[in-house]
């Protein structure tokens, strides 16, 4: 009888223990959601670059840092097309994907397109990338777009433009510990998303804000 027992209890036991088991070494527990993305964060990044300048053919070492340390092509920055760079480097510092092609299609990959937008999030122009401040009325009754971006003016500044000139709002998805980037080149060059983004933005005063003394804008 006691033999019964000690068998029936054992038989318990181990089925316990295995329950036990299972329930502590079973399927891992899901990963938390990525964290939203911070628009703030990221322009207080980009405020520190305020004043960064770089006229057309000369040298700027911190331009050449933005180019290097984002894998752009040479071209970006003998070329004098740095916005995409600008935009690439302070996501990097933030800890954000960034692209290391300065087109829209490059830029596909390490972001998604959100609406309506919010202070930090990228705005995507034909031809040129900037980060979104927010929206203003204009004297005249027209909406107008902050932009805090590189290459506007020759410089890092912040310029109001009228908001219809962006075509899309986007952010992007944050970089993990293995995240590292990659160029995307699309199979022609007539491929959608070839949208280069090298422009020089300028509009007339006072829609810049200066923040370098005597620089030609």
């Amino acid at each position: 009888m006691n033999a019964i027992k000690f068998i029936i209890g054992s038989a318990i036991g181990a089925a316990l223990a295995i329950a036990i088991a299972e329930e502590s070494f079973g399927e891992p527990p899901p990963s938390p959601p990525a964290a939203a993305y911070d628009g703030n964060k990221v322009l207080e990044f980009a405020k520190k670059e305020l004043g960064i300048f770089k006229a057309p053919g000369e040298d700027s070492q911190r331009v050449k840092q933005y180019c290097l340390e984002t894998f752009q092509n040479d071209d970006v920055y003998v070329g004098d097309g740095w916005c995409s760079a600008f935009v690439a480097f302070i996501l990097k510092e933030a800890g954000y994907q960034f692209s290391p092609n300065n087109t829209d299609f490059g830029w596909m990959y390490h972001c998604h397109r959100v609406s309506p937008p919010k202070p930090g999030d990228m705005a995507m122009l034909d031809s040129h990338i900037a980060f979104f401040l927010g929206f203003q009325d204009a004297p005249d009754g027209s909406r107008v777009a902050g932009l805090l971006g590189g290459n506007q003016d020759y410089q890092v500044c912040i310029m109001y433009i009228p908001a219809k000139l962006v075509e899309y709002y986007a952010e992007p998805e944050t970089a993990g510990s293995e995240w590292k980037p990659e160029k995307h080149i699309p199979n022609s060059a007539t491929a959608a998303g070839m949208n280069t983004f090298d422009d020089h933005l300028r509009f007339g005063s006072p829609s810049v804000h200066r923040t370098v003394d005597n620089h030609p804008l």
